[in-house]
């Protein structure tokens, strides 16, 4: 995840969002293992070179959900 947020800061051209104070390794673990966010990582081989982050909002006027 700190890959992606690297390359989310590059993509962005915003480096300081997404580098200067991220999370602690167990805020990121339990945002991971939760289900209400998705992460993706793109690679090339064993280097990551892309990714998608997305949360899953729970609907009110429908029992649904959408990312």
């Amino acid at each position: 995840m700190r890959e992606v947020l690297a390359i989310f800061g590059e993509a962005f051209d915003d480096e300081g969002t997404y580098s200067r104070r991220q999370p602690g390794d167990e805020y990121l673990n339990r945002l991971l293992s939760g289900a209400s966010f998705v992460a993706i990582a793109g690679l090339s081989g064993t280097t990551i070179v892309g990714g998608l982050a997305a949360y899953v909002l729970r609907k009110f006027e429908q029992e649904r959900s959408e990312i």
